[in-house]
Formats: C-alpha cells, sequence, structure tokens
C-alpha cells in the first residue's frame, strides 16, 4: 500500500514539472509577495509549514485553539468532548507526547506525561501558529517525532482596547478583554519604544448537552453529567524595541506572566447507552513566566529565552479521595546567529530542569522525582545560485543528556539527532521542491518512569527516521495556492504499555511503528466575483495515511494504531457580501478503531460535520469605537459521533459573539 501512496505523489510531481510546457508561466516576484509570512526560523522553510494567522483565527472564531489546528493536513485532535473535555494534538499519527507544542519558542508539553492539554491556550493573545508537520528534534529538541505547532503571540505596538463577549449553548459564556499601552522612552544613548499590555479571559459553561441513544427500538434522549467548566486566565506582557542611537545595533524584548486556573467536573463515560456517573473534580492552576531577548549586532544575531512554569493538579473524587501533582519545570535557551563566508551558522544551547511531586510516585523516590536536560546544537544554511536557479541546503544537528538525581545506578539518557534539508526553486516558475530527512527522538516522560506500579525507571529513550519529500505550486491562474507532500516515519523503541499481571502494566521499549503517506493543502486568495461580492478564501486539508505496528511477534503486528483515522479531510470557504461575511466548513474522518486488535467489535465509525457562521464587518458607533456582530452554529446537521470510545461529543449548538475595539 505504501508503494501505490508514494507512486501516485511521484506522478503528481512530475505531471507539475511536465506541465510547464501547456500553462502560462508567472514571474517570480509575484510568488515572493505571497511568501512574505516571517517565519521564527528559516529552518522550517525546510519542513513542509503551514501557518495560520490572525485574520484567519478570528474569521474562525475559535475559543479555543483545536478548532483552529485541523485546517493544516496531517492533524488528528484527540477530543473527550466538550470546552472542559482533554483535546491533546496528534501529529502524522504519532501520539500528543510525540508531537510537540511550543508557546514563542519554548516547549510546553509536560514533564510528567508528555502531553499537553490545548485548552491552557488562549486564543486571543495568539498573533500566529506555525504549523511543523515532520520530525523536528534537531531544532526544537525532544518530543518533535510527528511534527511540532509555535504558537507565536502577539506583538503591537499601538494603543488600543478590545472586548469580546459571547454567549452559546449548554450556558456557553466567555468574557475577553485586552488593553494595550504603548510607550515611548528617549533618551540620548538608547531609544525605547514599546507596549504594555493587560488581558483577562473567562470561559465557563455547563456542558451539560444532550444525546440519544437507542434501546430495545426505542430512542431515549440523555444529558450529560458533571461535565461543569470554568477557567479564568489573566496574563501580563511588556514587550518592544531597545536602539542604540548612532549605533547599528538593537534588541527586542518579550516578557510574560500568564496565569490560569482551571475548576472541572470529569464527565463518566457513557456505556451501554447509559451514562456512567462520575463526581471526580479537577482542580488545576497553572503559571508561566518567560522572557525572550533578540541583540541585533551587524554580523551577529543572539537570541535568549527563559521560561519557568508551575502547575499544582488536584483530583478529587465524592469518597473525599484526593491525588495531588505539583509540577515545576524551568527551561533556558541561547542561540547565536553568524553569517561567515555567505554560509548561515547558528549555534544552540539549552538547560531544563524539571521537578515533580505527588501521591502516585513510586516508594522508592519518596514521592518526589528530578531530571535536568543539557543540550547543544549546530544548524548550517546555504543558499547557491546558478542560471538563476536557487539550491538551499539545510544541515543541523543536536546532542541532548537527560541527568536524573534519583539513584546513581539510572543510567544517563542520551541523544544525537541529525536534520537534512534541500529545497530547488527553478528560475521564472511559481513551483519549489523541498526534501527533508531527519534522526528524532524522545525522552520517557515521569510517568512512564517513576509512577507507582507502572514507571520502568531504565527505560531508554524512542528514536525515529523521518523522510519528506514535498512540493508547493503557488499563485496558479493568480488564485490558486498548492503544497503536496508524502512521508515515512519509522519509530524504534517506541515506549508501550504491557500486562504483567491480571492487574499491573508496565512501560516498556518493546513498539516500532510505521507511518506513511500523503498529504495536501489547496489555498486561493481573494477573488472578486461581482461588485461587493467577493469569495474570501478557500481551504481545503486531505491527509492518507497508514500508521501500523511493526513490532516484531506482536499479537497486533500489521494493525492500524488505535484513534488514527486513515483519512481526514477539512473544507472551509468565506464570502464577502456587502458588509457582511458568511462562511463554513466541514470536517471528515474516517473509521477508526480503539483496540490494538482492530476488530469488527472495536471501530468507531467514520463522521462528517459541517459549522456555518455570519458576521457583519466593522460598524462604528462612536468615534474610533468600532463594533462587529457574529452568530455562529456548529454541528449544523446534528451529528452524533465520538472521537475517544465512550466519550460523545456535542451535537448542534450555537454561539454569539459581540466584539467591541478601541
Amino acid at each position: 500500500m505504501k508503494w501505490i501512496i508514494f507512486f501516485f505523489s511521484s506522478n503528481i510531481f512530475c505531471s507539475f514539472l511536465y506541465s510547464q510546457d501547456t500553462i502560462k508561466i508567472i514571474s517570480l516576484p509575484e510568488i515572493e509577495v505571497i511568501e512574505q509570512k516571517t517565519k521564527s526560523n528559516t529552518a522550517l522553510d525546510f519542513s513542509p509549514t503551514i501557518t495560520i494567522e490572525q485574520e484567519q483565527i478570528q474569521l474562525i472564531g475559535a475559543k479555543q485553539i483545536s478548532e483552529v489546528l485541523t485546517f493544516s493536513p496531517g492533524i488528528n485532535i484527540q477530543n473527550q468532548g466538550g470546552l472542559g473535555g482533554m483535546k491533546t494534538l496528534s501529529m502524522r499519527g504519532m501520539s500528543s507526547s510525540r508531537t510537540l507544542v511550543l508557546l514563542d519558542g519554548m516547549p510546553l508539553n509536560s514533564a510528567q506525561n508528555g502531553s499537553f492539554d490545548l485548552n491552557n491556550i488562549d486564543v486571543s493573545s495568539i498573533d500566529n501558529i506555525e504549523i511543523i508537520r515532520g520530525g523536528a528534534s534537531s531544532l526544537f529538541g525532544g518530543s518533535a517525532i510527528g511534527g511540532a505547532i509555535n504558537i507565536r503571540t502577539k506583538l503591537q505596538i499601538e494603543e488600543y482596547v478590545k472586548v469580546v463577549v459571547s454567549y452559546g449553548s449548554f450556558n456557553e459564556k466567555s468574557f475577553d478583554a485586552i488593553l494595550n499601552v504603548p510607550y515611548n522612552i528617549p533618551t540620548s544613548v538608547i531609544n525605547t519604544n514599546g507596549f504594555i499590555s493587560f488581558g483577562i479571559n473567562s470561559l465557563t459553561s455547563t456542558d451539560n448537552y444532550p444525546f440519544v441513544f437507542s434501546q430495545f427500538g426505542e430512542e431515549k434522549k440523555y444529558y450529560r453529567e458533571n461535565a461543569d467548566y470554568d477557567n479564568l486566565r489573566l496574563s501580563f506582557t511588556t514587550a518592544g524595541e531597545l536602539q542604540i542611537n548612532k549605533k547599528d545595533a538593537k534588541c527586542d524584548y518579550k516578557m510574560k506572566i500568564i496565569y490560569s486556573g482551571t475548576d472541572k467536573g470529569i464527565p463518566g463515560p457513557i456505556l451501554q447507552g447509559q451514562v456512567n456517573n462520575c463526581n471526580d473534580r479537577l482542580e488545576e492552576t497553572d503559571i508561566t513566566i518567560s522572557v525572550n531577548m533578540n541583540i541585533l549586532l551587524p554580523k551577529l544575531k543572539i537570541k535568549t529565552s527563559t521560561q519557568g512554569n508551575f502547575n499544582f493538579l488536584f483530583i478529587s473524587d465524592d469518597k473525599e479521595n484526593i491525588n495531588r501533582f505539583e509540577l515545576y519545570k524551568q527551561i533556558t535557551i541561547v542561540q547565536c546567529e553568524v553569517n561567515l563566508w555567505n554560509i548561515k551558522n547558528e549555534i544552540l544551547g539549552s538547560f531544563s530542569e524539571s521537578t515533580l511531586s505527588g501521591d502516585m510516585i513510586d516508594i522508592i523516590s519518596k514521592d518526589i522525582v528530578n531530571r535536568n536536560i543539557w543540550a547543544v546544537g549546530y544548524r548550517l544554511e546555504k543558499d547557491l545560485l546558478f542560471n538563476k536557479n536557487l539550491l538551499r541546503f539545510n544541515l543541523a544537528g543536536r546532542y541532548d543528556v537527560a541527568v536524573s538525581k534519583e539513584e546513581e545506578n539510572i543510567k544517563n539518557k542520551s541523544a544525537l539527532t541529525g536534520n537534512l534539508g534541500i529545497i530547488f526553486r527553478p528560475k521564472d516558475i511559481p513551483l519549489l521542491f523541498r526534501t527533508n530527512i531527519s534522526h528524532n527522538f524522545r525522552f520517557p516522560n515521569f510517568n512512564e518512569m517513576y509512577y507507582k506500579n507502572y514507571g520502568t525507571r531504565n527505560i531508554l529513550p524512542e528514536k525515529s527516521n523521518n523522510i519528506n519529500i514535498g512540493t508547493d505550486y503557488n499563485n496558479i491562474f493568480n488564485y490558486i495556492n498548492i503544497s503536496l507532500d508524502a512521508f515515512y516515519l519509522n519509530v524504534n523503541d517506541m515506549i508501550i504499555a504491557i500486562p504483567i499481571s491480571p492487574i499491573t502494566w508496565s512501560a516498556r521499549n518493546i513498539a516500532q511503528v510505521l507511518s506513511f503517506g500523503t498529504e495536501l493543502a489547496i489555498t486561493t486568495n481573494k477573488i472578486n466575483i461581482y461588485k461587493t461580492i467577493s469569495i474570501n478564501n478557500i481551504s481545503i486539508a486531505y491527509t492518507l495515511q497508514q500508521n501500523l505496528d511493526k513490532s516484531t511477534k506482536s499479537n497486533t503486528y500489521n494493525k492500524q494504531l488505535t484513534y488514527i483515522p486513515n483519512e481526514l479531510g477539512n473544507i472551509m470557504i468565506s464570502f464577502n457580501v456587502s458588509d457582511f461575511t458568511i462562511g463554513g466548513k466541514v470536517e471528515y474522518s474516517s473509521h477508526r478503531y480503539f483496540q490494538a486488535d482492530n476488530s469488527i467489535n472495536a471501530i468507531l465509525p467514520s463522521y462528517s460535520t459541517a459549522d456555518i457562521f455570519i458576521k457583519t464587518n466593522q460598524i462604528d458607533i462612536y468615534k474610533n469605537c468600532k463594533i462587529n456582530l457574529r452568530c455562529d452554529i456548529k454541528n449544523i446537521t446534528n451529528t452524533q459521533y465520538f472521537i475517544i470510545n465512550n466519550y460523545i461529543m456535542p451535537r448542534r449548538h450555537i454561539r454569539f459573539t459581540a466584539n467591541l475595539n478601541y
């Protein structure tokens, strides 16, 4: 099957080349206009990367980041339903612990379980999201086996006030407010130009949405229970630029303090058409402090980033049993960039420390564990021109060492990763070819090493080999942009849970996984149809993949991985009609298995959902004060479906939003 997929991809690549004799050639400068998206690192050019801009996020009307990410191919959101249901990211068939989430280049994945709950990101603070598909350990470190997303926060040196309120089904209420105040401090030596921003975000819901089951031929209506969700976020940001007078040197800086407090019920699963009563509660407090600085000198660029995170988690039940976890994590990254002999050189050094204390850590560790990770890396990038054709090379390597302080007999874990990337851009043709080969890794998380009756202390890091071949064809007929990629991913020493007794499971390095497939992304530029009517944009994402267990002597050899569909699709279109914007999207997922044996009784059926929205353009109400109104109807077809077995997703629901800007 995999050779059929690669043959299909290769033929499409070749057809693009062949077709150049029969289509109108579009000049290269037009492409440059389309590609003027400033990426956080030019190394991302060598991987299939999609940037979702702030305007697109606002167009979607997303309350949570999980509503945005599926516009990229290769992405699957594991969603337990509703606002409060945990939402994690899977990329190219890899689980959330093998897909890295970053905030302004700093990793957010938990050292405890390796995952990150997407509910913990405030959408209103996002400037854009970089989605990097394929292995990226040499650039970002461990856990980026399937890929990574980098969430970049806003940097706007202007004065404004923004208030957004919304109300929707299941008593969903949200309130967002941002106050942005610019400042300028000129002196005889240094000019400082920046802003201070304060933000508050509140999101609550009872989340008690209905569902229907048929019992003995009779349909009965039930309601989700213990699903209430209450989240409050507070943020402080200051950022700007220091310019040394009469010197060709400056410093960009950004400091953020983010507080998040969550109190929510943990709804029980639905078993045999009945709601399994569950009165468990989760209380979580998360505090993040980060400082980023970019020092720009004539021939040298120095980037430093420091982040500290404190997470306090309490899970309780109706019997007053409480599980407590406290996680502290800090990371510092220093990166230097210098151009020598027309070669871009980047040198990186990184140090992180994680400490976890809690009730379910093994007895030997005395309820507390600690780990330090040291890393050094080097990357070079070179552009070559021959007959006005561009050939770019990227070569990167990184070495990470994890040091545990718990016992002297625990061996230090290390990983050496590398990346080779090539880009070819022919002259006078809006076409780009790229290939990327990488070796990646993931260190075991604290649960896999120390969780009581499950962890294995001397477990090894996971390692993977990734290959990506792709092409971008932009500005076809001045409107259409196409990106097509084929990928191959092989993971060794994958950590899985295996039974060691009738009631006990243990983490072991015994699994091997193979993932391969093709990804297609199509977008359009704005198309004017008639006077006040235009197509704002069309976005299409499609993924065809196989994700197979290749563990030798396994009972599930060559079986599809659980909860990973073979096909994923997403289409969105929006129109400008006079003073209104109207749009909608359709999402599709093929069937999935919720058991590793892929039995016929373990199939979650395929599903598709459709959303629509209508919003007004900005309306002047007083001087510089503007407002726009919006209505969203989610799952308009009222489809009842599951993403995670026994955790039902919401059916049709409505949200009204008012956005005030001053």
